[in-house]
């Protein structure tokens, strides 16, 4: 829940976060203190979010009984956080943003536990991030060609309003004129 009203919260009730926001919030070798906390926060789209999301719920359930509620969250931020702050140490030009880290930690103590049900939780995951990601990208493309033809249609209309105006200018002037 926590990552979903996040990532509304960056992206403006978007589905993407800026560009800008996406460098300013990353975790990176210009490394910004409170980056610390947002990067994981920060997604490069919904689907990024969407597999994170399923993931999170899918090898968090899985383990959740194995390890405990305490141990499961301080497996995922400390690979949350340790897992970046050592990439970037060896790549320190790369900018990165997500829980990716702290999934794959899931994943792989998942694994280690569960080996069966957690490749076919991974498949889970990536069957249902397609179709949602197709379904959603159609859905936003209709709405994105839907806005733009009102949008056509009001200028049209305004531009209709501004001739209409300028013809009934031109009538009274030429009424003024007659008289």
């Amino acid at each position: 829940i926590g990552l979903l009203i996040a990532f509304f919260w960056l992206s403006q009730g978007e589905l993407f976060v800026s560009v800008e926001k996406v460098e300013s919030l990353a975790f990176n070798a210009q490394f910004s203190p409170q980056n610390i906390f947002w990067f994981w926060l920060v997604h490069a789209g919904y689907p990024h979010l969407l597999a994170n999301l399923f993931s999170l719920l899918i090898f968090g359930y899985l383990l959740e009984k194995k390890l405990g509620k305490r141990h499961l969250l301080g497996l995922f931020f400390t690979a949350a956080v340790g897992a970046p702050l050592l990439y970037t140490l060896m790549v320190p030009q790369i900018q990165l943003v997500g829980a990716s880290a702290g999934i794959s930690a899931l994943f792989v103590a998942s694994f280690v536990f569960e080996p069966k049900k957690t490749v076919i939780g991974l498949l889970a995951t990536i069957f249902l991030v397609a179709i949602l990601t197709v379904a959603t990208t159609a859905i936003f493309q209709a709405i994105k060609e839907s806005i733009q033809n009102q949008q056509a249609k009001t200028e049209q209309d305004l531009n209709q309003a501004i001739q209409n105006q300028d013809i009934s200018q031109q009538q009274i002037l030429q009424q003024e004129l007659n008289q």
